[in-house]
Formats: structure tokens, sequence, C-alpha cells
């Protein structure tokens, strides 16, 4: 079956060219805010489907924030068939990308996470980034196997997870309490390893703090021990 879609305009624009001239508004990672950018060049594309009338434009675009000269990528996508009412007339939505992403609304690790063991913190940083992309099956397999490498390397005893969670209570290491939240993260990882359903937003983010809270409670609390008996 050949592919229906055929490019049909392709413009680059670059340099000094008078279009390239009006700066753009955009999210600046160095800054941590909205700036104004200079488009350095942009390439036009537009896909037209031959089986169906349906276009695709595409604008790409190389852009230079004004203050701190930092580099990056926006994409503006719009489809004839994404429309939506502006209150007097129909009109074509314009989705923007920009690269890299904003890590504004994203979820930081915890505080010193680098201290945690290698094992552990690869797995966990690995796991919030899930959670920043909205991985939601992958987060949730993410979530259980922190859990799974905390009782790995505290040598908790037991023939399964539910087990290793309460001999970390016996070990003094997990307050009962915290297990018992722990059992429902674990089910919750269950769930989207073997039955591949992903959790919701609010379940994953409630599992997440969860997890965060035995990585604070096990391995950084401990760890200000010796701060705190000097004192």
């Amino acid at each position: 079956m050949s592919n229906p879609w055929v490019q049909s305009i392709t413009k680059i624009l670059s340099g000094g060219d008078s279009a390239l001239s009006d700066p753009v508004r955009a999210w600046c990672e160095e800054c941590q805010n909205q700036t104004q950018h200079q488009i350095l060049s942009t390439v036009h594309q537009e896909w037209l489907n031959e089986d169906h009338p349906h276009t695709v434009w595409n604008e790409l675009q190389v852009v230079q924030c004004r203050g701190c000269e930092n580099t990056g990528f926006r994409k503006l996508a719009t489809d004839d068939d994404d429309v939506a009412w502006d209150g007097e007339k129909v009109v074509l939505r314009t989705s923007v990308d920009l690269y890299p992403q904003s890590t504004l609304d994203k979820r930081k690790p915890i505080a010193n996470y680098y201290s945690l063991p290698p094992s552990v913190s690869r797995i966990y940083t690995q796991t919030v980034s899930a959670v920043n992309e909205n991985l939601d099956v992958v987060a949730g397999i993410g979530l259980r196997a922190i859990v799974e490498s905390v009782c790995n390397e505290k040598n908790a005893s037991g023939g399964n997870l539910e087990k290793k969670i309460d001999d970390l209570v016996s070990k003094k290491l997990l307050p009962q309490q915290n297990a018992e939240l722990l059992h429902r993260t674990r089910l919750l990882g269950n769930k989207s390893a073997h039955e591949t359903r992903p959790l919701t937003a609010d379940a994953m983010m409630a599992a997440l703090e969860v997890v965060e809270h035995l990585l604070v409670t096990v391995y950084l609390i401990q760890q200000n021990e010796p701060k705190l008996s000097s004192t």
C-alpha cells in the first residue's frame, strides 16, 4: 500500500529574510521564563493526503532567546481537521511544541536524590521522567521497581514483595502506617506490569509521593542522624 501523503511545499527562510524579523514569545529553559526569541531560520512544510482531502502544515523554527542567547527548536503544526470555534467563526488550531521542553510544570526529583544508592537512584529518576512524560504504564512498573530495589538493597526477607515491605517495618526502617500505603502502591505496580493498565494521573502522583516518602525515610533521614546527634 503506497503512502498517500505527498509533501507539496517546502520553503526555507534564513538569515536576513524579512519574514523572520518579528520576534516570538517562547519559554526559555535557561531563563526559566517566557522571553522574546529571534527566529533564526524557518522551514515551511505542507503535506497533502491524496486519498482524502486533508492537509497538514508544519513550521519548523530555530529560535534564540534575546536575553541569554540560548538556542532551541520550535514546531508549529496545523491540521485542517483540527478546528475550533472562536466565538465568531471556525478557525484552525495550531499546536506549538518547544525543544528542549519546559520543566516549569514537571515533577522535580526529591532533594538530595543523588545520595540514594545508585541502583535505587537510577530507577527512581527514570520513573520520575516517565511520570513527567505521562507514560502511565511505564510509571506504574517503575513505582513497583523502586520498592523492590529498596527491599533488595536493604536485604529485606520474604517470599514476595508484601512480606519484604513488612520486613522493612521489623527492621525499624519503615513505620507500619507507611508500609500499609506501600502495599497499595505495590498493587498499582502489579496492575500496570501484569495487566498493562495505565494509572490515572491522581493515582500515579499519589503513588509517587508514597514511594518518595519511602526513599526519604529509609535513606535520607538516616543520613542526617549523625548530624542531629552531634548537635
